[in-house]
C-alpha cells in the first residue's frame, strides 16, 4: 500500500498488473484476515489512482468482497471489503448497477445491517448504500423474476437496466 500511496504516478503504471496478482493471491484458500485486510486495502487505493484499471477485474473484486462481507469470523475483514467497495465504487463511476449483476449484494448488505454489532461497520453498511445509489424498487422485482426463469443468465437479466 506504501508504494501506491508513496508513488501514484509509478502505480499507476503497474496497477493491472498488481491487481491481477492481488486477485489470484485472494482467490487462494490460504489466506488469513491481515492478508486479506491489507490486500483489500491496496485495491482500495488503486481505485484512487488509476480507476480505469479497476473496470476490468469489476466482476472478479465484487464476489471477493462479497465473500469476505459474509464471513462472521473477521470483523476486520468486513470492514474493508465495505471500505474496498466504496472506495472502487466512488472512483469508477459503478453505482446502481452492482445490485443487479450481483443480486446477492443487497441481501448481504441488509443482513449485514440488521445483524453487525459494531457501531463503525454499520456505519459503514449505510455509508455504502449511499455510495451504490437508489434503485427502482419496480425494477429490482422485474429483474428478480426474470432472474428466477433465467437460471442465472445475466444476459437476459441486464437487458432491462437504464
Amino acid at each position: 500500500m506504501m508504494f501506491v500511496k508513496s508513488a501514484p504516478d509509478i502505480a499507476k503504471a503497474y496497477s493491472a498488473s498488481i491487481l491481477a496478482s492481488l486477485i489470484k493471491k485472494l482467490e487462494g484458500e490460504r489466506a488469513t484476515s491481515a492478508f486479506v485486510y491489507a490486500t483489500l486495502e491496496v485495491i482500495a487505493e488503486i481505485a484512487k489512482v488509476n480507476s480505469d484499471a479497476i473496470k476490468p477485474y469489476l466482476g472478479d473484486l465484487f464476489p471477493l468482497c462479497l465473500m469476505c462481507l459474509k464471513d462472521q469470523s473477521s470483523s476486520i475483514k468486513r470492514q474493508m471489503a465495505i471500505h474496498t467497495l466504496i472506495s472502487i465504487i466512488v472512483n469508477t463511476g459503478f453505482v446502481v448497477k452492482p445490485y443487479f449483476y450481483f443480486p446477492d449484494l443487497l441481501t448481504t448488505i441488509t443482513n449485514l445491517v440488521q445483524t453487525e454489532q459494531s457501531l463503525k461497520i454499520r456505519k459503514l453498511i449505510l455509508k455504502l448504500i449511499g455510495t451504490l445509489g437508489a434503485v427502482d424498487p419496480y425494477l429490482v422485482k422485474r429483474i428478480q423474476r426474470q432472474n428466477a426463469e433465467a437460471d442465472g443468465e445475466s444476459d437476459e437479466v441486464i437487458q432491462f437496466l437504464p
